[in-house]
């Protein structure tokens, strides 16, 4: 029985999983804006890591450039600072910044 139950666990997640990608994938194709794309993007992937909040910043500018918030999820508006210096969010790493 105990096997069973965890099994039903399982694929009860597994569908949640399958649901919530579906309704991604749907968001993707009909938000109208980036910002409101960004807080779908945001609640999701909250519900798929478990986690309680989100940030996404938007980063586009020249090196030490502003990131921007650009959507929250589970944020107090009061400890949201709405804009950045684009290596505290993304660190200094060459990597992550593009060769212009």
């Amino acid at each position: 029985m105990a096997e069973l139950e965890a099994a039903h666990r399982v694929l009860q997640k597994r569908t949640e999983v399958w649901v919530s990608l579906q309704t991604m994938s749907r968001d993707l194709t009909s938000s109208i804006n980036l910002t409101e794309l960004a807080g779908k993007i945001g609640k999701h992937a909250c519900e798929w890591c478990g986690a309680d909040r989100a940030i996404l910043y938007f980063f586009g500018g020249e090196r030490g450039d502003n990131a921007v918030v650009l959507a929250t999820f589970g944020w107090e508006s009061a400890r949201i600072t709405p804009s950045v210096n684009g290596y505290l969010v993304f660190g200094s790493s060459s990597t992550i910044w593009p060769s212009w």
